[in-house]
Order: C-alpha cells, then sequence, then structure tokens
C-alpha cells in the first residue's frame, strides 16, 4: 500500500523502513520457488539489492509516457501511484478529449533528458566511463558515444548520431536482433562470455549495444 489518497490518511495502515524490508527480504527468499509466485509491485526503485530480485524486471517509471489515469473527479492524471500534485493533471475527461490530451501534453514526462537533473548526475550505481575505456562502443561519426556501467554488471551506450535535436539517446538497433533472448546481456567479469555475447553482436550488427536503463545526459 502506497502513501496516496485515503491511505495516507492513516498511518496505521502503513508499513514502516524495516517492515518493508523484511517483506523485501521474504520475496526474495522464495524466488527461486515457481509455485506460488511471489512479486513485488511496481512503485519505486528498490536499490541494486532487491532490483530484479523481487520482481522480474529492473524498475523504470513509465508515467505520462505509455500509462495515464483518470481520478474519481475525472482529472487526466499520470500513474495512479504517483502523488496527487496538481501540476500534474493534465485536463478532465468531462472537458476535454483523451486523444488530445494524451496526443498533446504529458510532455514533461516524454522529455528524453528528463533524468538530465543533478540527483540523476550523482547516481552512484551508474558510471560513466573515459573514452578510452568504450572504444569497442565508438563508431567515429560525429560525437563520441557515451558508455555507462552499473555495478550490477549492466552497461548502457548513448549516441547524438540520430537524434533530432542534438541530444543523447540510448543506442537501438534496428537490425532488431536485440529480441534474441541474452544476445546483448553484460555478463561480468568473463572475458569469453563477454566477447561472444557483446563484443561479436556489436561488430555484427555495426552498432551500439541497447540496455536496460541508464541515466540519459545532454
Amino acid at each position: 500500500m502506497d502513501p496516496i489518497g485515503r491511505a495516507n490518511e492513516n498511518d496505521k495502515l502503513l508499513l514502516n523502513g524495516p517492515e518493508i524490508k523484511q517483506i523485501l527480504d521474504f520475496i526474495k527468499s522464495k524466488k527461486r520457488k515457481k509455485k506460488p509466485e511471489l512479486t513485488y509491485g511496481c512503485p519505486g526503485f528498490l536499490g541494486l539489492e532487491y532490483e530484479k530480485e523481487v520482481r522480474k524486471y529492473y524498475f523504470e517509471c513509465r508515467t505520462g509516457i505509455n500509462v495515464a489515469s483518470i481520478l474519481y473527479n475525472g482529472d487526466l492524471f499520470v500513474c495512479p501511484n504517483v502523488p496527487r500534485r496538481k501540476e500534474l493533471i493534465q485536463g478532465n475527461i468531462r472537458t476535454d478529449n483523451f486523444k488530445d490530451i494524451w496526443d498533446n501534453k504529458y510532455k514533461i514526462f516524454r522529455d528524453k533528458n528528463r533524468t538530465s537533473c543533478e540527483e540523476c548526475k550523482k547516481c552512484e550505481n551508474w558510471t560513466l566511463l573515459t573514452y578510452d575505456m568504450s572504444l569497442l562502443h565508438q563508431n567515429e561519426i560525429g560525437d563520441a558515444e557515451l558508455k555507462f556501467v552499473c555495478k550490477d554488471g549492466r552497461e548502457a551506450v548513448f549516441t547524438k548520431d540520430f537524434s533530432k535535436d542534438g541530444s543523447y539517446e540510448l543506442y537501438t538497433d534496428p537490425k532488431g536482433i536485440t529480441d534474441i533472448k541474452g544476445i546483448f546481456n553484460f555478463i561480468g567479469k568473463s572475458i569469453i562470455g563477454h566477447g561472444c555475447l557483446d563484443v561479436v553482436p556489436y561488430y555484427i550488427t555495426g552498432k551500439r549495444n541497447v540496455r536496460d536503463s541508464a541515466t540519459i545526459v545532454k
């Protein structure tokens, strides 16, 4: 239960920090058991200790990108897990056409540089590598690509090559082979494995690798 709406008015219904950690540890301990399958809900980044341990994916907020909601009074809002802030209301279903609102508003959530803030730049989980440390992900076209690595072994590469406004974008593979399970996953300290599943596909496609997520920079 999230401290939103009526739930926020009754502290006795909400769990405290140690209680939430106890639940996360319990779900994590049951991860390998198929039945019953336990999983944690959507809200919030949980840190590398629990991300992809208590649910099958790394947290990524999609509010305003492909998630919207209609509140009890008709307000067109973002994800219902977001605190009810007036400045986040995009319109009202009683007076506005939802498609028009969806197509023309929610812009603050769709700004690809939305994580270019000081807090994201101070993230302790992702580190920007130097040019010399990311040579295998450079195509020598225009500005240098930016390669980030995460403490858990993931990596993300950004480029300006296809950007319409000159900002960095997460590099994607137009040939679509990234849906082959595991082919673009960084697999830790194994040099042979990394060569087979990361470096070789890089040369085959001629493009940088698609990663789960990382801090987007300007």
